[in-house]
């Protein structure tokens, strides 16, 4: 759907597709009923939400989406804030089952019966992208999961962030088999998310533990103009060394990058779900916590989410060093 011309750019969130010339693009006609006849069949019943480019964006999908039988409406910025409140009352009551919405319900609202998102505004900003996915990710009874559906062109572009790029949560388990802190799981339509990547989004990396000592790293290159490629690199307490000569677009850098870690990883560390995570965490891990990140100490931690914490504080402080190594032409402006 992005064409290969739209303007890319600085925005509030991030670097992203400019706004006009993506709602020209979006709001061509075969593209609004190859979207509506491509997800039409997939949301079935489910309570959806649709992000659009723009209000004239938002206002055709519902009107499309209407015709093919879903009882749908809008919500814009500009509108009364009563009939707003309206028309999301009769969505929570389900006598609305879509809502289609210009950059109104990105963040900050909550229903968590809502059980399928519509993706179609592409976005290549990771921030805007989670706040997005957060609207499907709250827990309710009898909701299993959350079907993320998504607009991306024939020819994939490197800069999107899509589903396969952000790593569904899984609920930890301990050794018995009894769940513990139960999380809600997306439907990945990838399911190649073997290993935990943790995202560094101020610095657009992924970086995953090989062993105790060692992590692999994507890296984006940044900048204004940036490709959206990424580059591979295994950084140990001794150095860093680049897995691949080649950039690469996420989708693919993921791939070569669980290959690698199926490889070389110690599985109990770089592995999701293992049984360990859901076991209290450690008094070295919460002393450290309590030092490092004291906003998100809570004494319940779990082993796994104390390891996340710790781990995500680590990578962020040698992020930019990373960065400066492996893109050391695009980096002067905000690494030095």
């Amino acid at each position: 759907m992005v064409t290969a011309d739209i303007v890319f750019g600085r925005t509030p969130d991030g670097y992203d597709y400019n706004a006009a010339a993506l709602s020209l693009d979006v709001t061509r006609p075969a593209v609004i009923q190859a979207l509506v006849e491509g997800t039409v069949s997939s949301i079935g019943t489910r309570p959806t939400l649709v992000f659009c480019a723009g209000v004239r964006h938002a206002e055709l999908l519902a009107g499309s989406y209407a015709n093919a039988g879903i009882v749908s409406a809008v919500v814009t910025g500009n509108m009364p804030m009563a009939e707003r409140q309206r028309i999301l009352s009769d969505w929570r009551a389900g006598h609305i089952q879509l809502i289609t919405n210009d950059s109104v319900l990105t963040e900050g609202f909550n229903f968590p019966e809502l059980s399928c998102l519509v993706f179609a505004r592409p976005t290549a900003s990771l921030v805007r992208y989670v706040q997005q996915l957060g609207r499907g990710t709250r827990t309710a009874p009898g909701k299993l999961d959350c079907l993320v559906l998504e607009a991306t062109p024939g020819k994939p572009d490197p800069r999107q962030v899509t589903i396969g790029d952000v790593d569904p949560a899984f609920a930890d388990a301990l050794p018995n088999g009894g769940p513990r802190r139960p999380k809600l799981v997306l439907l990945d339509p990838r399911q190649d998310g073997r290993f935990r990547f943790y995202a560094l989004e101020d610095h657009a990396c992924f970086v995953a533990p090989v062993n105790s000592a060692a992590s692999l790293w994507m890296v984006r290159q940044p900048g204004v103009n940036s490709s959206g490629l990424y580059r591979l690199v295994r950084c140990d307490v001794d150095g860093m060394c680049l897995v691949t000569d080649s950039a690469m677009p996420l989708y693919e850098a993921n791939r070569v990058a669980s290959q690698y870690l199926l490889r070389c990883s110690d599985t109990r560390l770089a592995r999701k779900n293992q049984w360990w995570h859901g076991l209290p965490a450690t008094e070295p891990q919460l002393a450290l916590i309590r030092s490092r990140a004291p906003d998100v100490y809570e004494p319940s931690l779990t082993r796994g989410e104390a390891s996340e914490i710790i781990s995500l504080s680590t990578y962020a402080n040698r992020a930019p060093a990373v960065i400066r190594a492996v893109w050391p032409l695009e980096t002067v402006a905000r690494y030095g």
